[in-house]
């Protein structure tokens, strides 16, 4: 008889325990190489909606590998349903729940825009607003809003949430036939002697791992706050909600296009017509 992988024993417990302590390193290494760099405590904010999403996820795929491997028939007799489902479950939120989480956040996003919702415009921007009535032009409040962090783990949340009822649908539409390709893909470590403990560590440590740093990557990218100083390094400027530029930046508006004109070259140089206008006609100024 062959050991059967299975998710919920001690080794399994323990597998996804150094699963949660190296899933983090990823990240670590993104911000220690960003420029501008964010401050660790906006790094920790950032992570800990990853993280908890995450979290949420994983357990939700515990639950549903636990049930589809007693729902769906399988596709052999090896008895290891369970770590094929989980397998396959976090495969399909990497390569289609990521793009997916992007594309209900952005629709989250415009939503909070024209609805007005402050606590989670500017996603990723945990600093406190003022009102426009208070606000000096030209300067941001720099205290912390725990209040808009926890609105926006919530809203993250709930993106993914929602992503993850979509592919649990995608998912039961395609059952058996996603369920024979994951066979597939594992079946070097499959139906062997003694190759349940192999079969775990692939599905529960390697793989996630590897999965891990792209999907935490990526994501860390669409849920970050891009400030004023990172859009100027890429050669935009802050935009108010009309899509002009904001006035407090008009000053460095009208530096950059000064700074174009090459040395020695005239500035703003008029017609003509114009410098007569501005003379009065006469050629002098009265």
């Amino acid at each position: 008889m062959t050991a059967q992988c299975s998710l919920f024993g001690f080794f399994g417990w323990f597998v996804q325990g150094v699963l949660f302590f190296t899933s983090g390193m990823p990240l670590l290494w993104k911000w220690y190489n960003e420029k501008p760099r964010r401050t660790f405590v906006t790094l920790v904010m950032d992570s800990s909606k990853q993280v908890m999403g995450n979290v949420c996820v994983h357990f939700i795929n515990l639950a549903l590998s636990a049930t589809f491997a007693s729902m769906i028939k399988p596709v052999d007799s090896c008895g290891d349903e369970e770590c094929l489902w989980y397998f396959l479950n976090f495969t399909i939120d990497v390569f289609l729940g990521v793009p997916l989480n992007y594309c209900i956040l952005t629709a989250l996003k415009t939503i909070a825009e024209k609805r007005k919702w402050t606590l989670i415009q500017g996603f990723g921007d945990y600093k406190e607003k003022k009102s426009e009535n208070t606000r000096v032009p030209g300067q941001e409040p720099e205290a912390l809003s725990l209040k808009r962090f926890a609105a926006q783990l919530l809203a993250w949340l709930f993106v993914v949430a929602c992503g993850k009822m979509i592919l649990c649908v995608l998912i039961l539409t395609q059952a058996s036939a996603l369920l024979q390709m994951s066979a597939n893909l594992l079946a070097g470590v499959r139906c062997h002697n003694a190759s349940a403990t192999v079969e775990l560590l692939v599905v529960m440590l390697f793989m996630p791992t590897c999965l891990n740093a792209l999907q935490f990557w990526v994501t860390d990218s669409f849920i970050k706050f891009y400030s004023g100083k990172e859009k100027e390094q890429e050669g935009d400027l802050p935009v108010d909600s009309r899509g002009g530029v904001a006035p407090e930046n008009q000053n460095l508006l009208h530096t950059r296009e000064s700074s174009t004109h090459q040395p020695g070259s005239p500035k703003h140089e008029k017609s003509p017509l114009i410098k007569k206008g501005l003379l009065g006609g006469s050629g002098r100024i009265d």
